[in-house]
């Protein structure tokens, strides 16, 4: 029995003896296995790492650079305002200018037809008065030539009644001549 029991404690021992050989294989397996893995691990951890570096900065210089197009779309939009405001102001100052000019013209060419107008009447004035002035000039021309033909008439009538007494007196003339002329000879 205790040989049967010593059999049994090394056939036991050897199963144990084989059983922790291959706990103990295994063991190094795992853990050659977990170095393996860790191995790999802090691998991908560096890559990883150093990835997420490099995709870190360039996010980081992506986000600068979207901060810059942002600020400079804002300067522009600023700028683009302002401008637009200015742009704006002037089209509305242009406007009041033309405006204020049109409001000038309009007086200037109220005031020139007003002026236009008094100068016509001015003119229409002094035209009937001078049409007036030379109507009484027509009339007293008129009446002075009345006047003169009357005048002439009657001069006319008093050189024919002279003429006539001319020619009665030289007639008697001559015939007292001739009466004188006869008495002078005997």
């Amino acid at each position: 029995m205790l040989r049967e029991q010593l059999v049994s404690a090394n056939d036991s021992n050897a199963a144990l003896a084989d059983d922790l050989r291959k706990v103990t294989d295994d063991w190094n397996d795992v853990k050659q296995e977990l170095k393996t893995k860790e191995s790999e691990w802090r691998e991908e951890q560096e890559n990883f790492s150093s990835y997420f570096g490099d995709e870190h900065s360039r996010l980081l210089a992506l986000w600068r650079a979207v901060v810059q197009i942002r600020r400079g779309f804002g300067d522009l939009k600023s700028n683009t305002q302002r401008d637009l405001a200015q742009a704006i102001n002037d089209v509305q100052r242009g406007a009041r200018q033309l405006h204020a000019s049109c409001l000038n013209l309009n007086a200037n060419q109220s005031v020139q037809d007003t002026s236009a107008k008094v100068s016509l009447e001015k003119e229409r004035g002094e035209k009937g008065d001078v049409e007036e002035q030379l109507r009484r000039k027509v009339k007293e021309m008129l009446s002075m030539q009345s006047d003169f033909d009357t005048e002439k008439a009657r001069l006319n009538g008093r050189i024919n009644e002279l003429t006539v007494a001319y020619d009665r007196a030289k007639s008697q003339l001559s015939d007292k001549d001739r009466t004188i002329d006869d008495l002078r000879t005997p």
